[in-house]
């Protein structure tokens, strides 16, 4: 999918949608800086996934990441 977003932007989205669901409840995310989270491996400040080349061989461009996860909380039971 597309789009860029952080690793809290995409939990906080995960959490807004599980929480309008009936009966689940879910606490809050707190971002943590990477520096407070030490990693094996280096991570860079900043980098994203490029669809260029899945568009180019596809023809299609992915869709929006909002819309894809949307789509797999509607899928939970």
């Amino acid at each position: 999918n597309q789009g860029d977003t952080t690793r809290y932007e995409f939990a906080s989205a995960i959490v807004a949608g599980l929480a309008a669901r009936p009966g689940i409840v879910c606490r809050s995310v707190l971002p943590v800086p990477t520096s407070e989270h030490p990693r094996p491996a280096a991570r860079p400040a900043y980098s994203v996934l490029d669809t260029n080349t899945w568009t180019a061989a596809f023809g299609q461009t992915p869709r929006r990441w909002q819309e894809a996860l949307s789509d797999a909380l509607c899928q939970l039971n």
